[in-house]
């Protein structure tokens, strides 16, 4: 913000200049401001209020005692689908961190979930959420369908592929 007001009352001298230019751009700005906010805000309510807990404990009810070692890996695969299907947001502020929780009563570190979970990221902008691949077919005139059917078969080899390199490189592990 320091930065930005510097720039702008070096670079645009008078008031009117400066008032025009914030109204262009806060068109762009304000939703992502208030994404960001209203992300921490979401955060900081399902962190506090015990909802991630409580919904990590519901998840490791399900998973048999043995088991618990493998949730890097069971992350890492269950972010090819939510990826795919689910806004960034809702899957990084919303599913990852009660992985995250029930990976840390067995002793995974949460950096471990996270990694796994952005093997996903190659998927998601591949689906139907991903803004960018919007704009990237409303330029090239391309049909969603069209353009998933010959970049999926690539996008799952490749996450695969990702999931093993991963695993062999200890980026994740099953301990």
């Amino acid at each position: 913000m320091v930065a930005f007001v510097i720039a702008l009352l070096v670079n645009i001298r008078t008031i009117g200049d400066q008032q025009e230019l914030i109204k262009r751009q806060a068109a762009n700005a304000v939703p992502v401001m208030i994404l960001v906010l209203a992300a921490g805000v979401f955060t900081g309510i399902m962190t506090d209020s015990g909802m991630i807990k409580a919904m990590a404990d519901a998840a490791l009810s399900i998973v048999p005692d043995g088991w618990g070692n493998v949730i890097p890996l069971f992350t890492a695969v269950l972010a090819l689908p939510l990826g795919f299907f689910m806004s960034n947001d809702a899957y990084w502020f919303g599913v990852v961190p009660v992985l995250a929780e029930s990976a840390g009563h067995y002793g995974i570190p949460a950096n471990e979930i996270a990694r796994a979970g952005a093997i996903g990221q190659i998927l998601h902008m591949m689906g139907p959420t991903s803004a960018p691949l919007w704009v990237l077919l409303g330029l090239v005139k391309a049909e969603l369908g069209d353009f998933q059917k010959h970049a999926l078969r690539w996008g799952v080899l490749v996450s695969f592929c990702y999931i093993a390199f991963a695993l062999l490189t200890g980026a994740i592990s099953i301990t």
